[in-house]
């Protein structure tokens, strides 16, 4: 899985690609396969109709990113940073996170006011959103509530019901008892 932008790729970075297969056949004898081990590079085998499942799991995370990274920017620039400022402002953040994940994975890299169960923060994040952003911060900071419940070794249920907080702050997101 990669995002080929530009034909000037360099090659080392395919080293790292994680290749899904998807074809009639696919036992570990295919040619497809033999290569990709050849190469060193992981790979899945996938059935056809898993190809929206494949595609959407891409798009959310490169296509989608891309939008939440211009929507973050776009605040930096209400603050008076050009576009090209509030992307080098933002990106030592980004690069960061991707970092992170990679050494740590998702739930141990968890940081911020939900990671935290910080009402304040949110609170005032909801007061200065524009009404365009809220859903998708709400939806996106309700998940983030799942993953710190996975972080805990919690079910999200178990983990509303037994703290406080994060069950106000799952009501503050829209979320329902």
């Amino acid at each position: 899985m990669f995002a080929f932008s530009d034909k000037f790729t360099d090659l080392e970075k395919l080293k790292k690609i994680y290749f899904s297969i998807e074809g009639k056949s696919t036992d570990e004898n295919t040619e497809a396969i033999e290569i990709l081990k050849l190469l060193g590079n992981n790979y899945f085998v996938r059935s056809a109709d898993s190809s929206a499942s494949y595609h959407l799991a891409s798009v959310v995370v490169s296509n989608l990113a891309l939008s939440l990274f211009n929507i973050g920017g776009k605040y930096l620039e209400q603050l008076g940073l050009s576009e090209k400022q509030a992307f080098e402002a933002l990106l030592p953040l980004i690069q960061g996170n991707i970092d992170n994940i990679e050494k740590n994975g998702y739930t141990s890299s968890l940081t911020g006011p939900v990671a935290r169960g910080d009402i304040s923060p949110v609170k005032k994040h909801l007061g200065v959103i524009r009404e365009s952003d809220e859903n998708i911060y709400k939806d996106l900071s309700s998940n983030l509530i799942k993953l710190v419940a996975k972080r805990n070794s919690m079910e999200f249920e178990e983990l509303i019901s037994k703290s406080d907080k994060y069950s106000e702050l799952y009501k503050l997101l829209g979320g329902k008892e």
